[in-house]
């Protein structure tokens, strides 16, 4: 254990506190890590603590930077590369989803790779955890399926714009296929052409 190298997500309690879905976002954020921290490409919670200012995350330290920084750098991937990227998260999201819980905000900075250049799923500050016997029942379990609008405007799935705000879990994968385009490409699918 003395090797253990952690990273700590800071979270002032006066900010989450003046949003009013702070809390929920919290709460939703830890649930979900304790029901997903197992599978390989999730960023593990360690444990949790807090102090009169701040509520305190220890998870495994990615030190591979995340998605994001490589864009910025205008690095454009190769194919095999993103493939082996949209496998991996794809499992995550997949354990996700068996579980109950919507990602919400799949995006380049929410993958951070490690030291190995194995990508890791992080942030579920904006996760939908749904309560047990809620849903349709798929295979014995429960379909996963939420009416909050959440997430990063350039990644949602069209559905989340829908009056109704109706979608599970095919909403994570339609924003992983944007960062997958993204990745390839070095812009997102809909954004507007440069003039």
């Amino acid at each position: 254990m003395a090797n253990c190298r952690y990273a700590v997500k800071d979270i002032n309690k006066f900010e989450l506190l003046s949003h009013k879905t702070g809390y929920d976002m919290l709460y939703s954020e830890l649930k979900s890590l304790k029901v997903v921290s197992d599978h390989a490409f999730i960023t593990k919670l360690n444990f949790a603590f807090h102090t009169t200012e701040s509520c305190f995350m220890v998870l495994d330290l990615k030190s591979g930077a995340d998605l994001r920084y490589y864009l910025k750098k205008k690095l454009i991937f190769e194919e095999c590369n993103v493939a082996f990227y949209v496998a991996c998260i794809s499992t995550a999201l997949n354990h996700c989803h068996l579980r109950g819980i919507l990602h919400r905000d799949v995006k380049p900075e929410n993958i951070i790779l490690d030291d190995q250049g194995f990508p890791h799923l992080a942030d579920f500050g904006v996760s939908y955890v749904q309560e047990p016997s809620t849903g349709n029942s798929i295979d014995g379990g429960e379909a996963v399926v939420s009416m909050l609008a959440s997430g990063t405007k350039q990644y949602l799935a069209p559905e989340v714009f829908t009056s109704g705000h109706v979608h599970g879990p095919e909403s994570d994968f339609w924003s992983l296929g944007v960062v997958a385009y993204e990745l390839l490409h070095g812009s997102r699918p809909f954004s507007k052409a440069p003039k």
